[in-house]
């Protein structure tokens, strides 16, 4: 049991009508507290408290410019991001910021579980904007 994503491509009609979307790739982050813990060091990577934040406990609103605000603020077990937030997110998955977040992880046995973590939100994030997709939390 634990956090399930799935991709779809949006369907259309011969008359441009949304249809059922098709699913496409289903990818699996790991169990919810494994996410909450790679959240954490994602916004630590980029100087973010996760407990500091509104909806963590705290009370500092996000703002849009926020590095990878459209993954850290958003519910970890429904919901959808569409392309376009997923388009926003790439920016923030640069080498400069995988080399922050390799740091911010450190050098424990965990390391190399994050860091494939970390990949695994970028392809992810690559593969919906490739296909103008809507990548669905369950």
């Amino acid at each position: 049991m634990g956090l399930d994503l799935t991709l779809y491509e949006p369907r259309q009609d011969v008359f441009g009508r949304p249809i059922k979307d098709e699913p496409i790739e289903d990818f699996h982050p790991g169990s919810y507290s494994g996410f909450g813990d790679f959240r954490k060091y994602l916004a630590l990577s980029v100087g973010i408290v996760l407990g500091d934040m509104f909806g963590f406990g705290g009370a500092t609103e996000w703002d849009s410019v926020d590095p990878y605000v459209e993954l850290l603020d958003h519910s970890d077990c429904d919901g959808d991001i569409g392309w376009y937030a997923f388009e926003e997110l790439l920016k923030d998955f640069t080498p400069e910021n995988r080399e922050l977040f390799i740091k911010t992880v450190g050098s424990d046995g965990d390391a190399e579980y994050y860091l494939r973590k970390w990949d695994m939100w970028k392809h992810i994030a690559e593969r919906c904007v490739e296909v103008k997709g809507i990548v669905r939390f369950h």
